[in-house]
């Protein structure tokens, strides 16, 4: 597939089947007095039938390349990791989870959360962080001997718990949190 692509990139396939179809339109849909006038109705007749076979195949390249843009459109929005974060972070994070946040990110000095923090391998609170893309593994060098490893908080994530850190939505001395959007 990857080849395919860089086929069509280089020899800029996308223009010369854009051509094709409107070529091909062009002899199709001409009413017969313009044909006429331009002297192609010899080639128009001589060559129907091919002109009809490439006016379907392109067309039917870009009517295929159209649903594929509309199914991406589709899947961003109803798949959007962004969305689904912050769902996760408002309805379905546990107090574990969300003390673990607080605990590697937050910055006291600064008196907000950080970007990046160390999270032992074998911790699982990071699992379903990591499934909904509230954190990533930013290296895979770890740090001695413990196993930790750099993780990031995802940028909207990190504004989001700002934000509700600013609104005074999270309180580090008791640990408690309503978090809104």
């Amino acid at each position: 597939m990857l080849i395919l692509k860089s086929i069509i990139e280089k020899f800029k396939l996308n223009k010369l089947i854009a051509i094709v179809f409107f070529i091909c339109f062009i002899m199709i849909f001409l009413p017969v007095k313009y044909i006429e006038f331009l002297k192609l109705e010899e080639l128009k007749i001589k060559y129907q039938m091919y002109i009809s076979i490439s006016f379907l195949v392109t067309s039917s390249y870009f009517f295929i390349r159209f649903i594929s843009w509309i199914n991406r459109k589709i899947k961003y929005k109803i798949n959007n990791s962004e969305k689904r974060a912050i769902n996760y972070m408002l309805n379905k994070i546990t107090p574990e989870e969300m003390a673990f946040l607080m605990y590697t990110f937050y910055d006291s000095e600064n008196n907000k959360f950080r970007t990046m923090g160390y999270i032992e391998y074998s911790n699982g609170l990071k699992t379903p962080l990591e499934y909904y893309n509230i954190i990533y593994r930013s290296s895979n060098i770890s740090m001695g001997y413990d196993m930790k490893f750099a993780y990031n908080l995802q940028p909207y994530i990190s504004k989001f718990l700002n934000k509700n850190l600013e609104n005074g939505n999270i309180d580090l001395e008791n640990g408690t949190y309503i978090l809104e959007k």
